[in-house]
């Protein structure tokens, strides 16, 4: 298992955030097996994935959705961000015992209403906030 902390090479991440826990490395062809169709920020998705399958913020990680639009309703100023979903490697049945595969994330989800389902159809789980 790959271990990843301050200092890590995702040019994603401040070196200051601790991301650990990542899962087996992955190459390009293993992500599109698991995320083959295309969309706006694949190039970036996959550099990420590159540099860590999947991972922890051991210490907290933060979104501020009021750097990318405006937020009228003030009560939520941040999203805790607590890890990102690993791909799994098709072949390998072993697990992450940190993190949850991508295709384990939409199954679950799937599960919720029909409305959800539909929703997994068109967007990629990658990441769980804190709270669920």
């Amino acid at each position: 298992m790959n271990k990843h902390s301050k200092g890590n090479n995702n040019r994603f991440l401040n070196h200051d955030i601790c991301f650990e826990e990542s899962w087996k490395t992955i190459s390009v062809s293993q992500i599109n097996e698991v995320v083959s169709d295309e969309f706006p920020g694949k190039k970036d998705f996959i550099a990420f994935y590159l540099a860590n399958n999947g991972g922890v913020f051991t210490k907290g990680a933060y979104i501020y959705p009021d750097h990318f639009y405006e937020i009228t309703n003030k009560d939520y100023l941040s999203i805790e961000i607590g890890s990102f979903f690993h791909i799994p490697l098709i072949e390998d049945e072993e697990d992450s015992y940190y993190t949850m595969s991508m295709e384990r994330a939409k199954d679950r989800r799937a599960d919720y209403s029909e409305d959800f389902e539909n929703f997994t159809l068109f967007h990629i789980p990658f990441c769980r906030q804190s709270c669920g």
